[in-house]
């Protein structure tokens, strides 16, 4: 009889052991099925890991393009500001030049920049006249893109509570480039991103009833910060 009861328990410890091996035999190629569906929108080694997979995933859900391979094609020149704010919709703005004239299309999601990125709310692309192109241009040229490096040097003080992540893209004469922020807004000045925050809120105007006026830049100090961040998401 004991023998019995072994033997039941050690068959029941056997199936439960096969399921658990199968579900996690199926997660796995749920997740590598999930991956393979997401472009590699950033060169390796460019970005840190997790921010370039959470930001791949939501450019991924707007079905933007990646960048980077167009580089390989030097009459490419392309641009992209990517702004995912920890409690507000995730929203990018790809400005395409050909010939003078400049293609906008601009996408926002339902769902919020540290989370979920959600569906799309609308995206729609603008073509814009040749007037319109240049100024365009005009600001973008003064940003000097490829001059500002991708990452700050202190990481440590662009890791807060909150905000948001900027992203500027880049690809002109063969080239790619990106540059990687937390909320430019704050402390600006001291950052070095004046321009950078002037040509992407002058982006924003694409984006179809936003409002940007949050976005100036806001000098603050260190005890400031922490207190404008407390209670939010870490992002």
């Amino acid at each position: 009889m004991l023998a019995e009861k072994h033997a039941v328990c050690s068959i029941t410890m056997l199936e439960s052991y096969k399921m658990k091996k199968s579900i996690s035999i199926i997660l796995t190629l749920i997740a590598i099925t999930t991956l393979a569906g997401q472009p590699d929108y950033f060169p390796a080694g460019t970005i840190r890991d997790f921010t370039e997979e959470w930001y791949g995933k939501h450019l991924t859900a707007m079905e933007e393009p990646s960048l980077y391979p167009l580089a390989k094609d030097a009459s490419k020149e392309i641009y992209r500001f990517t702004m995912l704010p920890s409690g507000e919709r995730p929203i990018s703005v790809r400005i395409e030049l050909t010939n003078d004239i400049a293609n906008v299309t601009s996408v926002k999601l339902t769902g919020f920049g540290a989370y979920e990125p959600g569906d799309i709310e609308f995206k729609e692309t603008d073509v814009l006249d040749a007037t319109k192109t240049a100024d365009l241009i005009k600001k973008i040229y003064s940003l000097n893109f490829t001059s500002i490096p991708t990452l700050e040097e202190d990481w440590d003080r662009s890791m807060k509570l909150g905000g948001s992540r900027w992203i500027f893209e880049g690809v002109k004469d063969g080239k790619y480039h990106v540059i990687d922020r937390w909320s430019p807004e704050y402390e600006t000045d001291k950052r070095g991103l004046v321009q950078l925050v002037e040509v992407c809120n002058y982006l924003l105007r694409y984006i179809k009833d936003y409002s940007n006026q949050n976005l100036q830049p806001t000098p603050l100090n260190a005890s400031d910060d922490k207190d404008a961040q407390g209670g939010a998401a870490e992002i």
